[in-house]
């Protein structure tokens, strides 16, 4: 009785199971996605793609300077640097990050000022131009001089919060040069005046965040600063 009502059973074969295995296209979805999200990117963010470029502009002429730089002036930047170093030898990781914190703020703060300027929007791409070439002739004079060395003092030092704060520099020299557009738009004769695409509270606000950027790009600083500085010798 048992084998009969065994018969009886009927076993249905899903649709899906009848279908052969195909394997997952994963890699092929996030290329479309990727390359979505960029040209979406291009698109929206030309301003801040236009200061990236002058910002990575800036650093090649810097780097390509600092290989044509005479004796006098070479002596000069290895002067500050040494000076600069031993300064931050003797101090704590507190007195490191304070250090860092107002140097990197000070940028960022004149960006905003600019930004409430008409002539902000002449100036802010020139300081994205200069702000990349000091870190450009810094690396490139370090890795000329100290080789090895000064390689491996920029890469572990130097770079990681150098790249946080020039991004928050950037990020706030954006916001600056649509505020300060704004402003110009109104103090000249136009067709059509465009208008404000924030208020200036709301410019307060987008600000206020690269600040935050600066803080821990201020902590990490001062945290490489106090752990790998011990290992290098100039």
């Amino acid at each position: 009785m048992i084998m009969s009502s065994f018969k009886t059973i009927q076993f249905k074969r899903k649709k899906s199971d009848s279908k052969p295995f195909e394997f997952c296209n994963d890699n092929s979805d996030f290329n479309n996605s990727y390359h979505k999200n960029t040209k979406s990117f291009l698109k929206k963010e030309p301003l801040a793609i236009f200061f990236i470029f002058l910002f990575i502009l800036g650093i090649i002429l810097g780097a390509v300077l600092s290989q044509f730089l005479n004796d006098k002036l070479l002596n000069d930047l290895n002067f500050i640097f040494l000076n600069n170093f031993q300064f931050k030898s003797d101090c704590s990781f507190i007195q490191i990050f304070v250090d860092s914190l107002f140097i990197s703020s000070l940028f960022v703060f004149i960006c905003f000022i600019l930004g409430m300027s008409m002539i902000g929007i002449f100036v802010l791409p020139l300081m994205c131009l200069f702000k990349g070439l000091g870190l450009g002739l810094v690396s490139g004079y370090l890795i000329s001089l100290y080789s090895v060395q000064g390689f491996f003092f920029n890469l572990l030092i130097i770079v990681p919060g150098a790249f946080l704060s020039s991004l928050a520099f950037l990020v706030c020299a954006k916001y600056a040069q649509i505020f300060s557009f704004g402003i110009f738009s109104k103090g000249i004769p136009l067709k059509k005046t465009p208008k404000q695409l924030y208020t200036f509270k709301e410019y307060c606000k987008k600000c206020y965040k690269c600040f935050f950027i600066i803080g821990i790009s201020s902590l990490i600083d001062a945290s490489l600063n106090c752990f790998f500085a011990r290992f290098f010798n100039f």
